[in-house]
C-alpha cells in the first residue's frame, strides 16, 4: 500500500519503491528513486530516509556550486565589461609602441603610422566610437574597402590588413575583447606583375613610342586624362633619379634647380618617419628634357594631370616650408 505525501521533501512507497519527492535548485518538483551507492533498494522506511537524506545533501552540494558558479561568471562579466569602458583607443598606440617584437626603427615607425591610420578614420566616420570593443567587423570592413579603393599593391594592402589583426590580438585581454574585427577580412592575392628590370634596348622603343602619333594612352580609369608629352616626362624622370612612381609623378618645378643642377625633392614613402631630402644631380639627358618643357613662367607640378592622381597636402606642405626655408637663407 502507498504512503500518503504531506509535503514536498518526504519520503514514500511508489510502485513498490521508496522515493523522495523534492524541490530543486529552479523551483521545480522532483521525485527520485532511493537506492545506495551499490544499486540497491531500501527495505523500510526507516533506511529509505537514511539514504534520501544523503541524496538530498548531494543534490544541494551540486546546486550550490551551480549558484556559485553563476555568481562568478557574472563577477567575470562584470570585470570585462568595466575593462572594456577602461581600455580605450588613445591606449593601443602605447601598446605597439613598447611591444619588443616591433621595437626595430623602421617598422615600428611603419606600425605607428599604420595605426594611426586607422585611428584618424574612426575619430572622423565614427566619432562617438571610444574603445577597441565597439569597433565592429562591419566597420573593418568599410575601413578596409577604402584601403583598397586607394589603389595601393596587394601585398601593401595585405601588410596594412595583417598588421590590424596583429594589434587588436595585442590588446584583446586588456581591452575585454572576446573576438578580432579584422578576422574576416579577406587578403587579397599577390600581384603577377613581374619585377624584373626592362632590357636596356626596350627603353628607346618606349620612349619612341611616346611621340609616335599611332600609340594612344590606354586608360581604364576615370581619372584625369594623361598624355603621351607627360608619361614620356614621368618615364625619363624615373630612368634618370630612380625615384618611385609617386615621388616622380608628385615631382614639383620647385624642386627642380637648374642653376645648381639637382632636384630637392621628399621621398613620399619615407616622409612620415622623417627622413629629410633626397638631394639628386641631374644627369644631362634629364636635364635637357626638363629644359625643353619649361617655361619660365611655370610652376606647380611638371606633369599636373598624372600629379592630381596623387593629391598629398602633407607632401605639399614640406615643400613649400622647404621654398620658405630657401628664401630665409
Amino acid at each position: 500500500m502507498n504512503q500518503t505525501r504531506n509535503s514536498l521533501n518526504t519520503v514514500y512507497l511508489r510502485r513498490g519503491k521508496w522515493v523522495v519527492e523534492y524541490i530543486d535548485f529552479e523551483g521545480k518538483q522532483k521525485v527520485r528513486t532511493i537506492k545506495d551507492e551499490d544499486g540497491n533498494y531500501p527495505s523500510n522506511k526507516l533506511q529509505a530516509r537514511c539514504l534520501s537524506e544523503q541524496t538530498l545533501t548531494g543534490i544541494r552540494s551540486m546546486q550550490n556550486l551551480r549558484s556559485e558558479q553563476e555568481f562568478l561568471n557574472r563577477v567575470a562579466e562584470r570585470e570585462q565589461l568595466i575593462q572594456r569602458i577602461r581600455f580605450t583607443l588613445d591606449d593601443v598606440l602605447p601598446m605597439i609602441m613598447e611591444n619588443p617584437k616591433l621595437k626595430n626603427g623602421t617598422r615600428i615607425q611603419n606600425r605607428k603610422y599604420q595605426w594611426e591610420k586607422f585611428h584618424s578614420w574612426i575619430k572622423e566616420h565614427y566619432p562617438r566610437i571610444k574603445t577597441p570593443h565597439e569597433i565592429t567587423p562591419l566597420m573593418a570592413q568599410q575601413f578596409a574597402n577604402e584601403l583598397y579603393a586607394e589603389g595601393m599593391a596587394n601585398s601593401t594592402y595585405n601588410d596594412y590588413i595583417t598588421s590590424y589583426r596583429m594589434f587588436f590580438k595585442m590588446v584583446m585581454i586588456c581591452a575585454g575583447l572576446t573576438s578580432n574585427p579584422f578576422a574576416f577580412i579577406e587578403r587579397l592575392p599577390k600581384n603577377s606583375i613581374s619585377h624584373k628590370p626592362i632590357p636596356r634596348e626596350f627603353i628607346p622603343r618606349i620612349l619612341a613610342a611616346c611621340d609616335d602619333p599611332e600609340f594612344h594612352v590606354l586608360e581604364t580609369r576615370r581619372l584625369a586624362p594623361i598624355t603621351k608629352s607627360e608619361l614620356k616626362t614621368l618615364i625619363i624622370i624615373g630612368l634618370c633619379t630612380g625615384m618611385r612612381l609617386k615621388d616622380c609623378a608628385l615631382l614639383d618645378w620647385s624642386s627642380v634647380s637648374f642653376e645648381n643642377n639637382y632636384i630637392k625633392t621628399v621621398a613620399y614613402k619615407t616622409k612620415k618617419y622623417s627622413k629629410g631630402y633626397l638631394w639628386i644631380p641631374m644627369m644631362p639627358y634629364l636635364r635637357n628634357h626638363l629644359l625643353s618643357i619649361y617655361s619660365w613662367q611655370d610652376e606647380g607640378s611638371i606633369m599636373p594631370n598624372i600629379a592630381s592622381r596623387y593629391i598629398d597636402e602633407e607632401r605639399k606642405r614640406l615643400l613649400g616650408q622647404s621654398i620658405i626655408d630657401s628664401a630665409i637663407k
